[in-house]
């Protein structure tokens, strides 16, 4: 139901079209995420990655829209079958269902910040998203009081349509590599700024940010 894996440099995890039935987490290492536009990101440790396996549960056959490959040797990855992550969140075990809520919430931090920075002097899309910022920052802290797998399920949804929607409105932002370095320096500002509350989720917008910045130069080593 769940494995350990290690995986050698270069090593796949999974790749572009295999069906979606695992999500897992970094344990040591990073892994890189590659789709036909080239690398599109990388993944550090702790976080979760291949979460929409979760979708199996509901009916769905989702499959890996990126291939995942090591990026060092000895990466060291768990792999937990979607069925593992819903037996684990009705027995009460919290070690799964809040690193996904964690990992989707940092994700739309990530780009709203992003979005916001990359529009400085376009104050509708700097209201509207610092606004979807602080929202899901306090709504953030509601996710503790979720127990039934029916209002998991519902607010997974909820929190994947919002993040995947964002992330194309980022990415074109994020097209011109000079820039790139400067505009995520000012999104983490704009984290520690609008988030001075939150300083749980201001720390794991930075390591998603700090991936996100470090992504050119390791692909150009």
């Amino acid at each position: 139901m769940n494995r350990k894996l290690m995986l050698s440099k270069d090593a796949l995890l999974w790749e572009a079209g295999d069906p979606a039935r695992n999500i897992a987490i970094v344990d040591q290492g990073k892994l890189g995420v590659r789709t036909e536009k080239g690398i599109i990101g990388q993944v550090l440790p702790k976080m979760i990655l291949g979460e929409t396996a979760i979708f199996t549960l509901e009916g769905q056959s989702p499959r890996r829209t990126a291939t995942v490959y090591a990026l060092e040797d000895n990466t060291v990855v768990t792999e937990y079958s979607a069925v593992l992550v819903k037996q684990l969140f009705d027995s009460g075990d919290p070690s799964i269902t809040p690193m996904i809520f964690n990992t989707i919430i940092s994700q739309i931090g990530k780009h709203c910040v992003l979005i916001i920075s990359a529009n400085k002097n376009y104050t509708v899309i700097q209201t509207s998203m610092g606004e979807l910022l602080k929202g899901i920052a306090q709504a953030s802290r509601e996710l503790p009081s979720i127990r039934t797998w029916d209002a998991f399920i519902r607010t997974f949804r909820f929190l994947c349509s919002i993040r995947d929607n964002l992330s194309g409105l980022s990415d074109g932002f994020l097209t011109n590599s000079s820039e790139k370095a400067a505009l995520v320096d000012r999104a983490s500002a704009t984290a520690h700024e609008l988030l001075s509350s939150h300083g749980d989720m201001v720390a794991a917008l930075d390591g998603y940010l700090r991936a996100e910045k470090s992504l050119d130069d390791w692909f150009e080593r």
